[in-house]
């Protein structure tokens, strides 16, 4: 059952939506509920008389009935692509919501994502839902936001929430990385090599909270046994292509690899890909992260893809798009964290999880 603290939403319909979906997909809400003491309230008898009485003026004061939403992409790549598709699916339902959608040119560039903040503040929207592995990007976005008034919210990491102090997002729609990739490292080793090996860990981009805790998990897990050498463990990008290259080279100095651990999908198959090419790839294996359709795929069909976690982008940019909408829309809305601990997949039970298509 979830358990909520934080968010008390005016919206009933959103409320069970939480409630029922992040039950299913293991996603709550961080801290534990807080009960209030119930309230004995007694009506008053009201002593109605029947004179006129002459009404006050209305208030010159008209009701907002029309939004303007802003999404920043500042890690491209699939993953990240599928947030924002869901982000534009669900406001192309919302007639009074106009949404923008913006994207970095590079992956991760902190100063381009900040700069797009600033260019959605200048047009004074009402909203603004970031996309951003970066702890430093993040809070100077939340800073000029608060500045002027904007509502604020990010998608796609835990992040280190307290250390916002005084200030805060709006809400948080986040992943857990370091302890599937903890779990996942582990029961490979053991499953895999018996404890003894050889191991490469291939890291997402330097800086992403993301990529520092799927790393630090795997390092932690290769820790655990005294027979497993880390050949390799380093920030490389979560992208084929980079996996690719960093592989290519990682199997140029090494004779023996035994288990590859990636922060992604692609990069599973990029390195794999390398491997192939080299004609390393038997005997080897890769773990990734996201579990697309056709990595699902490549699970059943070649041993070498031991396993993946996954995670829920489209499903994460639709519940951040509907807490978007309701950040701006009701004034009673009250901050939420929401973080989610994805599953480590393998064969076994890949057909208990719904894939990324």
């Amino acid at each position: 059952m979830i358990k909520k603290k934080i968010l008390w939403l005016p919206a009933l319909v959103l409320t069970i939506t939480i409630v029922s979906v992040f039950t299913l997909f293991g996603c709550a809400p961080a801290e534990e509920p807080v009960t209030d003491e119930p309230v004995d309230v007694t009506d008053e008898p009201v002593d109605v008389t029947e004179e006129p009485v002459d009404a006050p003026d209305e208030p010159d004061v008209v009701a907002q009935d029309t939004f303007t939403v802003g999404y920043v992409d500042a890690l491209l790549g699939p993953w990240a692509e599928l947030i924002g598709d869901a982000y534009v699916d669900y406001f192309a339902d919302i007639p009074n919501f106009e949404a923008r959608s913006l994207q970095v040119q590079r992956s991760g560039d902190i100063v381009e994502a900040i700069e797009l903040t600033e260019s959605l503040i200048a047009e004074e929207v009402d909203g603004i839902l970031l996309l951003v592995f970066h702890s430093e990007a993040l809070m100077e976005s939340l800073s000029l936001a608060r500045q002027a008034g904007i509502k604020f919210g990010t998608v796609g990491t835990k992040l280190a929430v307290d250390t916002f102090a005084p200030e805060a997002p709006d809400f948080v729609v986040g992943g857990v990385n370091y302890e599937p990739a903890y779990a996942l490292g582990v029961q490979a080793i053991e499953e895999l090599i018996d404890g003894e090996g050889n191991v490469v860990i291939i890291g997402g981009v330097e800086g992403s909270d993301v990529a520092e805790d799927r790393k630090a998990g795997f390092e932690d897990a290769a820790a655990e046994f005294p027979g497993v050498n880390v050949l390799f463990s380093d920030f490389v990008g979560f992208l084929d292509d980079t996996a690719y290259a960093a592989m290519s080279d990682l199997l140029v100095a090494h004779d023996q690899i035994d288990i590859v651990f990636t922060p992604t999908d692609p990069a599973a198959q990029g390195a794999f890909e390398a491997a192939v090419a080299a004609g390393r790839q038997e005997g080897m294996y890769f773990t990734g992260w996201d579990l697309y359709d056709w990595y699902a795929e490549l699970m059943r069909e070649h041993e070498q893809f031991y396993g993946t976690v996954a995670a829920l982008p489209y499903f994460m940019g639709t519940l951040s798009a509907q807490l978007l909408e309701h950040a701006v829309a009701e004034p009673e809305f009250m901050r939420i964290e929401l973080d989610c601990e994805f599953p480590v997949v393998t064969l076994d039970n890949l057909d208990d999880f719904p894939v990324i298509e």
